[in-house]
């Protein structure tokens, strides 16, 4: 039996989709079989799609790719200035606006969480999702649209269509408010179920000492959690691929938000799996090539820069020419990704929308073919980029500063060497000629100020009781010494005062303030004990909870202060403080830059290698945070015993690409 369906021109949203006459469908060489009845299409899907299929479907939307590359390229552009100029400072004047609700300029560290579980919260990340989803939807339907009308000989220039995506920006945000609502009450319960692991599987103790001691509790309890996580990255991916369409039934069919996602769940019913192949096959293709080569560039670049050494005249043209190859990946890349992505979208909903298998998507035949040649565009691209590496090279080079003004703090003492915590600690941060000791302070059950990180003694001494359960009598009996070597055996916990006394007028102090237990009268104990102590100008105060930042600034003005950032949302330069301690990891080029102009100082922690080390004493950081303060200071030795020139090609190889520092 041989079905022979009509396709009638038909008109989807501005686009216009040409009909391909008669097609003939036969059973013999085609798993669908398509009985016209009135509205409704009955589909019966019995074989599974060769993978051959998803393979000639991606090499379908790579040529889609290239033969479109020129308004792929002029779109990319036109949507990075319309974004840097307009949608990036109205969605951050909008999120800032709304965080202020709260009174706060920033919610950071422990009070997301807090912060979330309230109303006014719940709806911030609502709408903060939702809006960052809807930029995301806004560049994807450019892209979505640029593919449609290359598939269907439209005529749209990357202006019009970045007009029309403008134009259903309202819808846009409503879509991402609807799908981060859904993902949201799905992670309710995964939510849940890592607080009953904590409670459960690690028996509340501090986390810290499942770290420490990589127990089994930990591992089962990691096993779970992944799982966990795992089942929920597999739903969202599900709804992704049940959502693909809603994308295209917003642009092109004018579909409000709530019923393009009920029309992309009925066009996607008994294809998920011949949709999701070929979507994550090219996910995984992309990944797969950028790692390896990113590898392959990183392992070719360490040995030019290995034979380069410490030679100015060989280093700086290095640098300029590795600094335009990145820019021409970096653009390439970003559309290379989202474009072939849409044009397989694009493939799988005209197949959909004709009824056809989603194997079928292949077989969509361009009608617009643009020649292009690689080398056409190379010859605009390649003196671009070297152009734009050769002004931020020379940049780099006004504004070098090769001087190195950073200080070293060491954390908990020198913690790598001596229990943390300690006065053999503090000795041996002395002896490694730290400018800084970093130490943390809580108060027992007696109200007595000591120094100890943990919420328990599970880790240093073998004790699963909190510190609140604990008079300083009682606390000072346990050996904090003895499970990092038997040579410390015998080292206790310290009061505030009796680490101040010890190394009095020997090193500077880093008090960090920490919250294991509701104590409001933390801040001036500590406050106290540094004031009778006189170290006003030798001390600074820090904390991961704002109000306390606050609560200092108040008291003892002649303190500074130092907010640690771990996870934040809202202005992290307009909080009230004197410096910000960043995670290492998370500091960029950009923060650091915008810092420097408020006047505003960055510490950063932790840094244990000796690489990361180097880049942030060639970023100019104002503090470093590091369990080796001695590996610190010996790299500051051998970078100041340097000559200018190899000083500088020093600075260049690392700095590649980054914000120099100011002088």
């Amino acid at each position: 039996m041989v079905t022979t369906c009509r396709r009638t021109p038909k008109v989807v949203g501005r686009i216009y989709l040409r009909g391909r006459g008669q097609r003939r469908i036969d059973p013999a060489q085609s798993p669908q079989v398509v009985k016209r009845m009135g509205r409704k299409e009955i589909f019966d899907y019995s074989n599974v799609m060769p993978f051959w299929y998803h393979k000639r479907l991606i090499a379908s939307g790579l040529g889609d790719f290239r033969t479109a590359l020129r308004p792929l390229l002029w779109y990319h552009l036109w949507f990075l200035l319309v974004y840097l100029a307009v949608l990036a400072p109205t969605t951050g004047w909008l999120l800032n606006g709304f965080l202020s609700l709260t009174g706060h300029p920033l919610v950071s560290n422990y009070d997301l969480l807090s912060f979330g579980l309230t109303p006014i919260g719940a709806l911030f990340f609502l709408v903060t999702g939702g809006l960052h989803l809807a930029l995301f939807y806004f560049e994807q339907a450019g892209l979505l649209i640029l593919a449609m009308n290359h598939l269907t000989a439209g005529k749209m220039t990357p202006i019009r269509i970045l007009k029309v995506s403008l134009s259903r920006l309202p819808e846009l945000v409503r879509l991402g408010l609807w799908q981060v609502l859904v993902y949201g009450v799905f992670l309710i319960p995964v939510g849940l179920g890592l607080y009953g692991v904590h409670q459960w599987m690690l028996g509340g103790l501090d986390i810290n000492y499942h770290l420490a001691e990589n127990t089994l509790e930990w591992r089962r309890a990691k096993r779970v959690a992944a799982g966990l996580l795992g089942v929920y990255g597999l739903g969202g991916g599900w709804l992704y691929l049940r959502w693909m369409f809603a994308l295209a039934e917003v642009v092109f069919n004018d579909q409000q938000s709530r019923a393009a996602l009920i029309r992309s769940w009925r066009l996607t019913r008994n294809h998920t799996g011949s949709l999701a192949v070929p979507i994550v096959g090219w996910w995984f293709t992309f990944i797969t090539i950028t790692l390896c080569g990113g590898w392959l560039v990183h392992g070719f670049t360490e040995l030019l820069l290995g034979w380069a050494g410490l030679r100015l005249r060989w280093v700086l043209p290095l640098m300029i020419g590795m600094g335009s190859i990145a820019l021409m990946v970096g653009l390439m890349s970003s559309v290379v990704w989202a474009a072939v992505h849409q044009f397989l979208v694009a493939r799988l909903f005209i197949a959909r929308e004709e009824g056809l298998h989603p194997k079928q998507a292949f077989e969509v035949q361009r009608t617009q073919r643009t020649a292009v040649l690689c080398w056409r565009w190379l010859r605009w691209v390649v003196p671009s980029c070297l152009c734009i590496a050769l002004v931020s090279m020379l940049y780099q080079l006004h504004t070098l500063d090769l001087s190195i003004n950073t200080q070293i703090t060491a954390h908990r003492g020198s913690s790598r060497t001596a229990p943390e915590n300690t006065l053999a600690a503090v000795h041996q941060a002395i002896l490694d000629k730290a400018d800084f000791v970093e130490i943390d302070v809580q108060t027992t059950r007696d109200g007595r100020v000591v120094v100890l990180h943990d919420a328990d003694l599970k880790r240093v001494a073998g004790d699963p009781r909190r510190i609140g359960e604990f008079t300083l009598e009682e606390l000072q009996k346990l050996d904090v010494g003895a499970w990092f070597s038997d040579s410390f055996r015998g080292e206790r916990v310290p009061t505030l005062t009796e680490v101040i006394e010890e190394a009095r007028g020997r090193v500077r102090w880093n008090v960090e303030l920490k919250y294991n237990r509701p104590d409001p009268l933390l801040v001036r104990k500590t406050i106290a004990v540094l004031r009778e102590a006189n170290l006003a100008d030798t001390c600074v105060i820090t904390s991961l909870d704002q109000r306390a930042i606050d609560e200092v600034r108040r008291l003892a003005p002649e303190f500074k202060t130092g907010l640690i950032l771990t996870t934040a949302m809202g202005r992290r330069l307009g909080v009230s403080t004197d410096f910000l301690s960043v995670n290492a990891r998370q500091l960029q080029g950009s923060f650091l830059a915008a810092a420097r102009k408020r006047g505003l100082a960055i510490h950063v922690w932790t840094v244990n290698d000796r690489d990361q080390m180097l880049r942030m004493l060639v970023w100019g950081v104002d503090n470093i945070i590091t369990d080796e303060p001695a590996m610190l200071r010996d790299l500051i030795n051998e970078l100041e015993s340097l000559s200018p020139p190899e000083r500088l090609a020093v600075n260049l190889r690392t700095s590649i690409l980054s914000v120099p520092r100011s002088r």
